[in-house]
């Protein structure tokens, strides 16, 4: 199985593992990774049954802001919310800078306005409602499995041999190889006969390939982005919302063959017919040849796929502890 699929199969892991364990907006140090781990190793019975952590004591010199009766904004808080910040300007590819005096004033404000909130839906019992409290379970739930995670990604290490390991022994097949990819442009005309014609006339050089493009084409010349062949493209990307990131796409069978038998830049393809009825003529732009990938290029993959390997195997272990009944068929009556 491709290095990219295995990890699909683990869609929750590897999001967490690769993006959302970077960017949670609490910081994850050796101290609180310390108690993570012992949590971890502590068996059942020994684990601690709470289902939410003890509110913090504050130093008065970490107060930020005292808010009605206890209530108070500490400079944890205030890092977490500026962390968080810069998690979603990094997100929306925008990039960070460091506040203005005016603008940590306002965040300050709005956690005071967030605190107020709180205590106004404490005070009127909203927290005590069978739906908040149902979606409060599901954010501890969320919140645990991450901490979880996280702790997890600390506690296991993936040494530079086991990674060098790995690579060398899958090298020889398709999971490193970067397959070859091109740009083409086309001429697509209604009959054989014109398509015949634009052959000839380009290879006598009576007229350049664009010209005739741009007179007779019954589609656009240029097909966006890269070329690859159908095979090495489902071999290369998990799904077809991957490929178009990365700009690649495939042709039909026909197609393809024609437009890969071209053997050098510029060059041109025999006339074929495609699904639409029409005729196609190819012409070359560039060439990316197949390569193996080295292993500075794919390291950090293989890190990854081995550590949700890894935590995968934890999970099934998890799983084979605890006994779980599931009915699926009350599935259907679920709100969709």
């Amino acid at each position: 199985m491709p290095l990219h699929r295995s990890v699909m199969r683990w869609a929750l892991i590897g999001s967490l593992l690769t993006a959302g364990c970077d960017k949670v907006p609490w910081p994850f140090n050796k101290q609180t990774g310390d108690a993570a781990r012992s949590a971890l190793t502590a068996t059942s019975a020994q684990a601690p049954q709470a289902s939410v952590p003890t509110k913090p004591t504050v130093p008065e010199t970490e107060i930020l802001a005292k808010v009605g009766e206890g209530g108070v904004v500490s400079k944890a808080d205030f890092e977490l919310r500026v962390e968080e910040l810069k998690t979603f300007m990094t997100g929306v590819g925008r990039p960070w800078r460091v506040p203005t005096q005016k603008e940590l004033e306002g965040l300050l404000q709005e956690l005071v306005q967030t605190e107020l909130m709180s205590q106004d839906a404490v005070k009127r019992g909203l927290d005590r409602s069978k739906q908040v409290q149902q979606r409060w379970e599901y954010v501890r739930r969320g919140f645990n499995a991450q901490e979880w995670m996280r702790t997890y990604r600390e506690m296991k290490r993936i040494e530079a041999p086991e990674i060098e390991k790995f690579y060398n022994e899958n090298k020889a097949g398709f999971l490193f190889l970067e397959a070859e990819r091109r740009r083409v442009r086309q001429i697509v005309v209604n009959s054989e006969e014109q398509a015949n014609k634009v052959v000839t006339n380009i290879l006598s050089r009576t007229a350049d390939f664009m010209s005739l493009a741009q007179q007779l084409s019954e589609s656009p010349i240029e097909i966006p982005g890269w070329v690859m062949r159908r095979a090495d493209r489902l071999r290369r990307f998990a799904d077809e919302a991957e490929a178009q990131a990365a700009q690649v796409s495939s042709l039909e069978e026909a197609l393809e063959t024609a437009a890969f038998a071209v053997d050098r830049v510029d060059g041109i393809s025999l006339p074929v017919k495609g699904a639409d009825g029409k005729y196609h003529v190819f012409q070359l732009v560039e060439r990316q040849e197949s390569r193996q990938r080295p292993l500075t290029e794919v390291y950090d993959g293989i890190k990854n796929h081995l550590l949700t390997q890894q935590l995968a195997a934890s999970l099934a272990d998890l799983e084979k502890q605890t006994t779980i009944k599931r009915y699926e068929e009350r599935l259907s009556t679920v709100a969709q």
